[in-house]
């Protein structure tokens, strides 16, 4: 909301031509692939790329922008595959294999407070 002045979600912004929407886009996108290029130097490298949950499973252009500045590591795309959500969505000379694989954050939450809440019965 800071950014945009639209919504809070930033796929709401998605597709609005309000220049401040796009800078939402593109700071998100940035600001991953920021975190991706450090942890692939820490790594030592990088085989592949698993994008997961809400934003990772379902909204199309953000993958394709990250995957984009990403492309000096061999990032491709491949934006047919990406646009209908197919779980292997990188090209087939893709230095690296790209992907998303869907979650159920909220059970994973509610597994974890359970663990949790048991811990504390002992």
């Amino acid at each position: 909301m800071g950014v945009s002045g639209i919504s809070g979600d930033v796929c709401d912004p998605i597709g609005n031509p309000d220049i401040r929407a796009r800078e939402v886009v593109d700071l998100f996108s940035y600001r991953a692939a920021f975190e991706i290029g450090g942890l692939t130097s820490a790594l030592g490298g990088l085989d592949g790329i698993v994008f997961t949950a809400g934003i990772g499973e379902s909204v199309s252009p953000i993958r394709s922008e990250i995957c984009k500045r990403l492309s000096w590591l061999g990032a491709r795309l491949d934006e047919s595959t990406n646009a209908n959500h197919a779980p292997l969505v990188s090209v087939v000379n893709s230095n690296l294999e790209i992907r998303f694989i869907a979650t159920d954050e909220a059970m994973m939450i509610a597994r974890r407070v359970e663990a949790l809440l048991s811990l504390g019965a002992r």
